[in-house]
């Protein structure tokens, strides 16, 4: 996946989040939040929600997604 710095168009300079950044947030939270292994509240849930976005973001590569057989289902993008 390539991640290009982009230009705002209200022209505050401010930075932009890439939506598939906000998207790999959203399934490791949902990830954690049915494994049930720590209370959200927890720094230690902050933290692993982080790292799993992190892994989930870097994991896709030119836009597909990974090919590691995970349903793809929970991304609208994938062919």
């Amino acid at each position: 996946m390539q991640h290009r710095e982009q230009e705002s168009t209200d022209g505050g300079g401010e930075l932009t989040v890439p939506m598939a950044w906000l998207y790999a947030e959203y399934i490791a939270d949902e990830l954690l939040r049915t494994g049930d292994l720590m209370p959200p509240t927890s720094f230690e849930f902050r933290a692993g929600r982080d790292a799993l976005a992190l892994t989930i973001f870097l994991s896709d590569t030119e836009g597909s997604c990974p090919a590691s057989g995970w349903s793809r289902s929970w991304r609208p993008g994938c062919r």
